[in-house]
This record gives C-alpha cells, structure tokens and sequence, in this order.
C-alpha cells in the first residue's frame, strides 16, 4: 500500500513524498527540517498495510480541519485528509486515483521504506462476511471500534454500535472501553478493563470474534 503525503509549508514549494511501509514516523531533525526517518521532535506516525491506514498524532500542535485530535488517538486516512501543525501543512491521498495522479508530478520528492519491522507490532483480526481482515495497532495509541465510518476499526455491520468501544494497546496489554456497545465479558457500559495479550473477545450481539496478538509474523487465526 502507497500513501502520498503533500508537503506545503510556508515560503517554500510544495513537495511530494511516498510512503510504501508499514510504519513511518515523522516530525523535526535536530535543525527544524522535516523528517520522515528518525525525527527528533515527533510529530505522528502513519501506520498502513492491506486496506486499513491511520494517522496516529505525537504532538498537541496538530490540528485537523481547525480541530486538534487527542494524542495518540488513531484517525483513519481518507483522500485529502489535511494536518496542519504551525506553518506546515501534510494532506495525505491513500492508494486511489489522486494517489496514482501525484505518484506521476514532479513534485515528487523521495520514497520511503519502513524502519519497523511488522512482528514487532501487536494485531487485531477478524472475520467480517466470511473475509479475514487483520490490523496492525501501534502501541500507546487508542483505536475506537464501531460501524461508524471514522472509527479506527470500522465493523459496518447491524449490532455494532457507532463507537462500540475503544481499545488502547500495548506491547503486551489491551485495555477495553465500552463505549455504546457490549463485549462478552464487559457488559456495562463505560466498562473498563485491562487484558493481557494474547487475546480473544466476542462483540455481542453479533457474535464477531476480535483476536489480538502481540508479535505476530502472520496474520492471526480467523477459526
């Protein structure tokens, strides 16, 4: 999967750069120039593989459509999705006719590959409509979960509520939020509770299985 991200910044020319990876990080150099290798003020990081791609922000600065996100709140990418933090602007265009479109300006800067490696990231997968879906999760960040378009993990199906729940993951460790929907073992809601990985959770009253792994290699199993 490609991400295109237009760089703008004020008083320079627009630039173009590619990400082909799974997990870019980027922000400040030690000189104030941007960085999309080892930043050393981080801004965010992008995190994409198959079909699911987030924005997760670092820093308070960042503002989206004149709002700031939380920190660490995973936002799902969508063509032209625009953050701005002081006087530059990034508008990301996943794998689409305006990603192929910029793919071919010559504005195009540099490519970049992945530095993290993909077992070194916990997962989530399951089943939707006989299809096995799996989704890297990016470790401090919190990943709402719901039939709502915006939702980080987005299960478009009767029964999953718009924000069903948030879940924020860590190396070793998920905890779940219910937010307006139920899980089998947490059927209050705003019930919070912490779970060691790895792990296996049924959305009720769907019956969709979540199965969540740390350091994986290959997709967890959908059975």
């Amino acid at each position: 999967m490609s991400i295109f991200i237009r760089v703008s910044r004020f008083g320079s020319p627009a630039k173009v750069i590619r990400a082909q990876s799974l997990h870019v990080r980027f922000g400040q150099d030690l000189y104030g120039a941007l960085n999309f290798s080892s930043p050393h003020v981080p801004w965010g990081s992008l995190l994409a593989t198959g079909n699911h791609s987030v924005l997760i922000p670092e820093t308070e600065r960042m503002e989206i459509a004149g709002a700031k996100p939380k920190s660490l709140e995973a936002i799902p990418l969508i063509d032209g999705l625009t953050c701005t933090i002081g006087d530059t602007s990034l508008s990301f265009f996943v794998t689409s006719s305006a990603a192929q479109a910029l793919a071919q300006t010559p504005e195009l800067l540099e490519a970049l590959d992945s530095q993290v490696a993909v077992e070194e990231l916990p997962s989530l997968s399951f089943a939707l409509a006989g299809i096995g879906h799996v989704v890297p999760l990016f470790p401090g960040a919190t990943y709402s979960l719901g039939s709502a378009p915006s939702s980080a993990i987005c299960l478009p199906i009767a029964g999953v509520a718009s924000h069903h729940a948030d879940m924020c993951v860590t190396q070793g460790e998920v905890a779940v939020t219910t937010r307006e929907g139920h899980f089998e073992s947490l059927q209050e809601l705003g019930c919070k509770s912490t779970f060691s990985l790895p792990l296996s959770m049924r959305l009720t009253p769907t019956g969709i299985t979540l199965k969540l792994r740390a350091g994986a290699t290959q997709p967890p199993s959908l059975r």
